[in-house]
């Protein structure tokens, strides 16, 4: 062997060992290590994944066009990783079996890494260096199929608890919500002195969605299965509820409508701050007026028999105030998923068709 073979020989084995390590890597960060920032590879097949879809749901007719698209974004991007997993794993396996000389070209070395890679053992390499390799291979295989059988079922159950929560919201506040909406029901049935329940219920929703759409961005494009239910707008609805909680009535519990509060904005902050601002406003009026929704819901507050503090002017720019903490990361998750939003936070009428 020349001196120049036995080089390339070694740095393909490096090679291939590099991309073992990336593939360990990504698969330990994906499926195991709950921290951010996110894998550098599921980041960038993410990215892929979301850019096509979106750019073909821009040109579907109508809104429940948009959301049908919309909805492959993350099964696709959880086979695309999976198929980029086994691309890795079969070049870099290939690489070392070629290395090691346990298959005479790349070509027979590709093949050998495939059979082992896939467990069907047609092609066992001849030597017992690259019989070594294949069993790593094949449980790294293994260790892939397992991931696609335990960890999708995971992120479909994540998407379901969400939904459960926004059929929750959508069926107490109505199917075109206002502002005002969940706390005019909580009046109706009696629990408007103390929502503390709700509160911390919405908390935990909140928490649950921080912990999952924000190492995986994709689950937010996820559209609820009722087109005239979106749980960007939910979230909407529940941050405006709590925020007139806060700066407009005087009852019990407010410590949990803070509580939800902050973890709402914190939570929606760090799942927008995954996409990148657009120009986009997510088919919201031009002309619409927080002052004035908010004075049409202190009205219909008062008409609720909802204890409000009487300076209006002050409860109005306190709610202001707490509603621009959470405003621009709605519109941006709105724009990025194609979900139209209107104040307040809901699916307008108009929208639905065209």
């Amino acid at each position: 062997m020349s001196t120049i073979d036995t080089l390339l020989r070694i740095g393909a084995f490096g090679v291939g060992l590099i991309g073992v390590v990336v593939f360990l890597r990504s698969t330990l960060r994906v499926g195991i290590l709950n921290r951010r920032p996110r894998d550098g590879l599921a980041r960038r097949i993410g990215l892929i994944v979301r850019h096509a879809i979106t750019f073909i749901a821009r040109h579907k007719r109508n809104y429940s066009d948009v959301q049908d698209t919309m909805a492959w974004a993350l099964p696709l991007f959880l086979l695309s990783l999976i198929a980029a997993w086994f691309v890795l794993v079969q070049l870099s396996f290939s690489l070392m079996i070629w290395a090691v000389e346990a298959e005479s070209d790349l070509p027979q070395a590709f093949v050998a890494s495939g059979s082992a890679l896939s467990t069907l053992g047609f092609a066992t390499p001849s030597s017992a260096a690259g019989r070594v390799l294949a069993i790593f291979e094949g449980a790294f295989g293994l260790g892939v199929i397992v991931f696609m059988f335990t960890f999708i079922p995971g992120y479909v159950s994540v998407v379901q608890m969400r939904e459960d929560r926004v059929a929750w919201l959508y069926g107490r506040a109505g199917r075109c919500p206002t502002s005002s909406s969940l706390i005019e029901w909580c009046y109706e049935a009696g629990q408007g002195d103390d929502m503390t329940p709700i509160w911390n219920d919405s908390e935990r929703w909140f928490i649950g969605v921080l912990e999952t759409h924000s190492l995986t961005p994709l689950l937010a494009l996820a559209p609820s299965v009722d087109d005239e239910k979106t749980w960007v707008g939910a979230a909407g609805v529940i941050l405006d509820a709590a925020s007139i909680a806060l700066s407009t009535l005087e009852v019990k519990g407010l410590s949990s409508a803070r509580l939800c509060h902050e973890t709402g904005v914190n939570a929606l902050d760090l799942v927008a701050r995954e996409f990148a601002a657009s120009d986009l406003d997510a088919y919201a009026r031009a002309h619409a007026d927080p002052g004035a929704d908010y004075d049409a819901a202190y009205e219909r507050l008062i008409a609720a028999g909802a204890a409000v503090r009487p300076d209006r002017e002050a409860c109005r720019a306190n709610f202001l105030t707490l509603r621009s903490q959470y405003e621009g990361s709605i519109r941006r998750i709105a724009s990025a998923a194609l979900m139209p939003i209107d104040q307040p936070w809901v699916l307008p009428q108009e929208k639905r068709e065209g």
